[in-house]
C-alpha cells in the first residue's frame, strides 16, 4: 500500500485532487489567529501553512450529512462543517485536523488510509488520557506508536488541558503531553 501512495504522491495526485476539490467548496485561507493556535501546538513552522486552507459549504453539505457533521482532512484541506461542534470556531479540534496536515507534509497521502484504519480500530482516538501517556513513555512507547489518530487527538487534548486561556492543568498533565508535543514539533511521527 505505501508504494501506490508514494506513487499517487509522485505523480501529483494531491495537487491535482485538491485543485478539483476547492472548485466544489468553499475554500478560504486561515486567519492568524487560526495559524497562531495550531503554531502553539505543532510549532511556528510546523506546516506549509500558505498552502493549508479551510473548505466549508457546497458540496460538503452532502458529505457532512453521510458522515455526520464530523471534520475530516485531505492533505492541505480541512474540511469543516458550518454549524456543530467540528466547526473552525472549535480551535482544539483545527489542532486536530492540521495534525493531519503535518502528518501528510511529513509521511505523504498514506496518511489517509492509515488514519481510516485508525478510526475502524479498537483504539481509535483513545490513547487513555495523560496519566496513560506519563506510563507509556516511561515504558518506552513514543509518539509514532501511536495511529495516526491518536496522535492527532494527543494534540488536540494538549491544547484543550494545557494551552487554552485559563486552563488550570495541573503539572502532571502537562509533563505528560510535553515529550510527545516535542516529539511532534520535530515530525517524529
Amino acid at each position: 500500500m505505501n508504494t501506490l501512495f508514494r506513487i499517487i504522491d509522485f505523480i501529483k495526485g494531491p495537487a491535482i485532487f485538491q485543485f478539483f476539490w476547492h472548485l466544489l467548496t468553499s475554500v478560504s485561507k486561515l486567519t492568524q489567529a487560526e495559524i497562531d493556535t495550531v503554531s502553539t501546538v505543532l510549532g511556528p513552522n510546523a506546516i506549509n501553512f500558505s498552502r493549508a486552507r479551510i473548505a466549508q459549504g457546497r458540496i460538503l453539505a452532502l458529505a457532512f450529512k453521510i458522515n455526520r457533521n464530523r471534520a475530516f482532512t485531505l492533505f492541505h484541506t480541512v474540511n469543516l462543517p458550518t454549524a456543530g461542534s467540528h466547526t473552525r470556531t472549535n480551535f482544539g479540534l483545527l489542532v486536530h485536523e492540521f495534525t493531519h496536515v503535518l502528518q501528510f507534509e511529513t509521511v505523504g497521502s498514506v496518511y489517509i488510509p492509515q488514519a481510516l484504519s485508525a478510526q475502524r480500530s479498537p483504539e481509535g482516538y483513545d490513547y487513555g488520557g495523560p496519566a496513560q501517556l506519563a506510563q507509556d513513555w516511561a515504558n518506552g512507547k513514543r509518539l509514532p506508536d501511536y495511529n495516526r489518530e491518536q496522535q492527532a487527538q494527543i494534540a488536540n487534548d494538549y491544547y484543550d488541558t494545557v494551552i487554552v486561556p485559563g486552563n488550570t492543568s495541573d503539572p502532571t498533565t502537562r509533563d505528560a503531553y510535553q515529550p510527545l508535543i516535542a516529539q511532534l514539533q520535530n515530525r517524529e511521527l
